[in-house]
């Protein structure tokens, strides 16, 4: 799926982004998650994204979202 085609699907008025992932992330990966959580919270106007703030991937993506809107 491609960022334009999620965006389209699901950043409409109200819509909730749960996250939820792994809590053993490659080492490799840990950028790459806080990226996409700030890619996807620039370009998405209406998502509230939602963590259970466990450690791992919720955790990484969190703070890519939270670079961009605390």
């Amino acid at each position: 799926m491609t960022l334009s085609t999620f965006l389209s699907q699901y950043d409409t008025p109200g819509s909730i982004g749960l996250l939820e992932g792994k809590r053993n992330v490659l080492e490799a990966d840990k950028e790459k998650l806080v990226s996409l959580g700030k890619l996807i919270t620039l370009k998405s106007r209406h998502i509230t994204f939602r963590s259970g703030n466990a450690g791992g991937a919720d955790e990484y993506f969190s703070a890519g979202v939270a670079e961009v809107d605390p």
